[in-house]
This record gives C-alpha cells, structure tokens and sequence, in this order.
C-alpha cells in the first residue's frame, strides 16, 4: 500500500529556455495561483546552437560530457543517434531536448532529491480535475502526470494508475513525470557517451555499464524504461499538451503508422 502525496510534495524541475520569458512567466503564474513553491527552472539545451563552437564549450562544462561528443557528426551518426532522419534541423532540436532533461536530472542529483518532478515550459496545467494528491505506485521508473497515448491495439484497463503495457500503448512525450532513483537516471542517460558500440534492447539497462544508443528523450524512456522496467500513468491525466504547438527544443512532429491521441 502506498499514501497519497501532494504535487507541492516533490521539487519540480522546469525546463526553460532563457528566451522564452514568455512560457517562465506563465508558469510562475500558474503555481501562484495553485499556491506551489517547490519549484526551479532549468535552464534548457538549444540543440540547433551547437552548431556553434562557444556554445557547445559551454555545454560540455555544464553538463560534464566532452567536447567531441557534443559535435554534429557525433549525432549524425546512426550509431550514437537512433534516427530516420539525418538532417542536422531534425536531429538537433531532439537533441536539445535528451540533452536538456540529462541537465535537469543531473542537477536534482547534485541537490541530493530522491525524487522530483520534471516538466517542460509548454505543459498546461488542467484546471477542471483536483490534482493535489496522487499515488505512486512504490516500484516505479517513471510516472506520467501527463503523456500522448500511442495506441498500437484498442486496448483500455480501468483504473486511476494505469501500469504502461508496450505491447498495447506506449506514452509519448516528456512534457511533466515524476522520476525516482535519479542516479540510475542519470547514468543511464549519459551511457550513451561511453565507448564501444551501442545497443538498443539490453533488459538489465539500469547498470548503467552497457552503452545505449541515444534517441529522442521520449522514445529512449520506451525503448527501455517502458520495455524492461515499470511504468505508470495517472487517470485521467493531471498535464496536458498542446496539440497543435512548435516546441523549442524538440519542433520536428512524430510520424507513425499508429494512433497518437492525447487522451486515454
């Protein structure tokens, strides 16, 4: 059994461009208006700037990732970037985006937090649901407050945590989780910098010691922690997304064959 747990409980981590003063405010806005504090910004990778030189210094001091592996041919290539696409306007923005939640994890561990809530700039806040209280299940990776439903069968289980079954639905989308064991987190984001080939189906991923290959943030949490480990959604969701939107850090939309539907 598990106890309830304020959203206020948890630190929350905000993704946020500097320029984008705009989305800062509105958030502020909000959690006054919710009567949340608990809160930072974070201050996101612009993937498209790394293509300059004194930039891309920059975030390989912030982030402890060397230099060369911050450079354009280390993701245009096939094996560190999973990818249909190699065009360096596809693949950059997404790489924003990975790099930006590492940032956020990175600094949660840093700051010694067990446990904290990541969200993005452009995630709307539902007002019509009472959201203060939900319940983690204990053996959770990852914990959707909010996600795009990629529906591969017409699958539905009742419930107000639903477990994330990848033969039936898959979440997409990174835009607000709760996330536990930071560590492990963060070492299995940056094993995509480690030598050797990469892979990408290894069931005991969470060591941290088998080199990932690195992919969109939202489809390299499916490929593993939604694959091989355990992964919950709150319903109905708590955050939204738009649907029509152009994203900072990740502006190319998902193409597939399936059913994208933002809600369960």
């Amino acid at each position: 059994m598990y106890c309830k747990m304020k959203f206020e409980s948890y630190p929350i981590f905000v993704i946020n461009l500097p320029h984008r003063k705009d989305r800062r405010e509105m958030i502020i806005y909000k959690f006054e208006m919710l009567g949340i504090t608990n809160y930072q910004f974070v201050e996101a990778i612009h993937g498209v700037n790394l293509l300059n030189i004194n930039y891309r210094e920059e975030v390989s001091k912030r982030l402890n990732i060397d230099y060369e592996l911050l450079s354009v041919e280390f993701w245009q290539s096939r094996r560190n970037w999973k990818t249909m696409s190699n065009k360096v306007t596809t693949i950059l923005p997404q790489v924003g985006c990975y790099l930006s939640h590492l940032h956020a994890l990175q600094l949660a561990t840093e700051q010694g937090h067990k446990e904290v809530i990541i969200m993005e700039d452009d995630a709307i806040i539902k007002k019509d649901i009472d959201f203060t209280l939900f319940s983690p299940p204990s053996d959770y990776d990852l914990f959707y407050l909010g996600g795009t439903f990629w529906h591969l069968t017409p699958y539905r289980e009742e419930g107000s945590i639903i477990k994330v079954n990848p033969e039936h639905l898959k979440l997409c989308g990174t835009y607000c989780y709760l996330v536990n064991n930071l560590k492990e987190k963060v070492n299995v984001l940056r094993s995509v910098f480690k030598l050797g080939a990469a892979k990408d189906k290894v069931p005991d991923f969470k060591n941290g010691e088998t080199r990932l290959r690195a992919s969109p943030i939202d489809l390299f949490f499916i490929n593993h922690y939604q694959r091989y480990g355990n992964c919950y959604f709150i319903n109905p969701q708590l955050v939204v997304h738009p649907e029509e939107h152009d994203s900072d850090i990740e502006n190319d939309k998902l193409k597939r064959k399936y059913t994208l539907s933002f809600t369960y």
